[in-house]
């Protein structure tokens, strides 16, 4: 099992960043396309441990909240697969199903991981690695 935080290489989920629909959320600005990338990276870590904390703590409200949240930043991305199985963590955390709710967290886990990714190498092909990214790297090996 990979610690929190942690973010694994596994080329099952590809979380299909679509970059033209982002430029047009943000008026078509590079700059802050990589910014709201950035965010998006330096907060998954958090996101996904509160929801991760939500459901060992088998608070159904609690995990909906988070998962909602996650979703609303990941919807910037176009990332459908994830948002869809963000979708169905909400709803059986709504319907009290924790022990279906960790199942789909860890699916949702590795779906935000390869966002995370594909979004790494978005800004390494801008020529915005940086350390934020070669640590990401660190992390999926």
């Amino acid at each position: 099992m990979p610690r929190p935080g942690a973010f694994p290489a596994d080329d099952r989920f590809r979380a299909s960043f679509n970059k033209d629909d982002l430029l047009s959320r943000v008026g078509g600005s590079e700059e802050l396309m990589r910014e709201v990338i950035g965010l998006f990276i330096d907060d998954a870590p958090r996101l996904l441990e509160d929801i991760r904390a939500k459901v060992a703590a088998g608070d159904g409200p609690a995990i909906y909240r988070a998962t909602h949240a996650l979703k609303g930043a990941a919807g910037n991305f176009g990332a459908q697969p994830l948002l869809n199985v963000a979708q169905r963590l909400e709803a059986r955390a709504l319907e009290g199903d924790i022990t279906t709710s960790a199942t789909v967290f860890a699916a949702l886990e590795a779906e935000v991981h390869a966002l995370v990714l594909e979004l790494a190498d978005e800004q390494s092909a801008s020529g915005l690695g940086g350390p934020r990214v070669e640590h990401l790297r660190e992390l999926a090996q």
